[in-house]
């Protein structure tokens, strides 16, 4: 079953449908809009999760405003 749908959003990927996939993403991702701790390797911080980027990378919200992409990176929601 799990290999039976990542046959089929790979074959959606291939087929350019990327944007389309992305969207549905979003819709499951229940990271998006909350509050998280970020540890990429260039230390921790806390963050807003905002979006997906076009590439997927997860788009965060500092506290000082800025926004960022984070391409990799140890994710935990926070109360």
């Amino acid at each position: 079953m799990i290999i039976e749908e990542m046959d089929h959003s790979y074959r959606r990927f291939e087929s350019g449908r990327v944007t389309e996939l992305l969207g549905e993403a979003r819709r499951l991702c229940s990271t998006l809009g909350r509050k998280v701790r970020v540890t990429t390797t260039e230390g921790r911080f806390m963050c807003e999760a905002l979006d997906l980027g076009d590439d997927g990378q997860l788009m965060a919200r500092l506290n000082n405003g800025a926004v960022i992409p984070l391409y990799g990176a140890d994710v935990v929601h926070l109360r």
